[in-house]
């Protein structure tokens, strides 16, 4: 068998798989169902997008978007009348949403978008189901489900990608066009462990150049935002903003990023995670205005200090310490949660425990001492530090 009949019977075989798990969580969703039974019988009614991704990716998911290449305002109403539903329909953006007992699904007309202006809400006109794969943000969400045939779309190998672990975007302008697709695109590759591919990293570089993010409006970010915090693999997404250096060229952004971590009840850990992920030199004393006087006195802190900074300022004055030791973000918070597992041991009960009779001042410089040993991995476990105490010269 040549290499290229190989391929193309396992794609057969992956579409065959996906359109069997497709059908059987269609079956098992009660409404769902309902409006599948209403549509089944027409031409040219999709499901696009995240439900066909979470299904390959074997996560649950309710989150569905219906595509139609017809005239989806006539649709509505006659779904909403067979299944006593209620909808909505935005004419400028030809999307609408469907109201089911207290569950909305969303609709959407094939269309194709153009950008008056970088940043901006595109305008958009009915095209056929082809040309409208090519406005999608990536691939894993440019598949579609065909209802009345029962098979896969997929022109542009979102499948592929998707059993590859890769995120690839649908165009090259994409992200200058539409920058809220570079916070998505962090977010989708952190939350599924994907690698970015090195076109679409090229276009991430491309549009930070241009400083692309300050094109959206602030309430855009922040939805995003609000995305980004609700995941589960945070720290993970907060890896790869600091990795491709998402904010640090926007600036401007910062002036509506900072006002929103401090009014939206985000845990402070949380808040720091995120801010020193895309935090330079220039922003510091914006994002943390507070701890700015505090800087001087812990510069005259040398590096066996570490835990005494955590325990004397706290959290966010510690990172602010590291960062100004030349520590990146990331790092800074990895040495915190360190710093804070040693913390919850009790090491200085432990001394006591093994050396009643040790001078203040040598307690104070032994736990510094300990600190800094289970940090660099010389000491790993609270057992480790038993030995090494009870062992220690008074």
């Amino acid at each position: 068998m040549t290499l290229m009949r190989w391929k193309l019977k396992k794609n057969r075989n992956i579409h065959i798989n996906l359109a069997k798990n497709i059908k059987n969580r269609l079956k098992r969703d009660n409404l769902l169902k309902e409006i599948i039974e209403t549509i089944t019988e027409k031409d040219n009614i999709y499901i696009v997008g995240g439900f066909i991704r979470d299904i390959l990716l074997n996560k649950e998911t309710r989150d569905v978007d219906f595509l139609y290449d017809g005239n989806l305002l006539d649709l509505l109403r006659e779904i909403a009348t067979n299944i006593q539903g209620s909808y909505r329909y935005n004419t400028r953006f030809m999307t609408g949403t469907l109201e089911l007992k207290g569950r909305t699904f969303d609709f959407a007309t094939t269309r194709c978008e153009k950008y008056p202006k970088p940043g901006v809400l595109p305008v958009v006109k009915y095209c056929p189901l082809e040309r409208d794969f090519k406005r999608r943000d990536f691939t894993i969400n440019a598949i579609v489900w065909d209802i009345k045939n029962s098979k896969i779309i997929d022109p542009l190998g979102g499948v592929e990608d998707i059993l590859s672990g890769i995120l690839r975007i649908t165009y090259e302008k994409s992200f200058i066009d539409d920058p809220t697709r570079m916070v998505r695109g962090v977010r989708f590759a952190g939350k599924y462990l994907f690698n970015i591919d090195k076109k679409t990293v090229r276009c991430y570089n491309t549009a930070l150049k241009k400083d692309s993010l300050s094109t959206i409006s602030a309430s855009r970010l922040k939805r995003e935002l609000d995305l980004i915090f609700m995941e589960r693999s945070f720290e993970n997404i907060s890896l790869l903003i600091e990795k491709i250096g998402l904010f640090k060229c926007s600036s401007k952004k910062f002036t509506h990023i900072y006002p929103y971590l401090n009014e939206n009840n985000i845990p402070q850990f949380n808040r720091d995670y995120f801010i020193m992920s895309c935090i330079d030199d220039s922003n510091v004393k914006r994002a943390y205005p507070r701890e700015w006087d505090r800087l001087n006195r812990m510069s005259k802190l040398n590096e066996e200090g570490l835990f005494n900074v955590y325990k004397r300022f706290g959290d966010t004055a510690l990172l602010l310490y590291l960062l100004f030791k030349g520590k990146s973000g990331i790092t800074s918070i990895n040495i915190l949660k360190k710093i804070r597992k040693f913390d919850r041991m009790k090491v200085g009960g432990i001394i006591k425990k093994f050396k009643p009779k040790l001078p203040k001042y040598r307690y104070v410089e032994t736990i510094n001492k300990i600190a800094n040993m289970y940090l660099e991995g010389k000491l790993k476990s609270e057992n480790d530090i038993k030995i090494y105490i009870n062992r220690m010269e008074v």
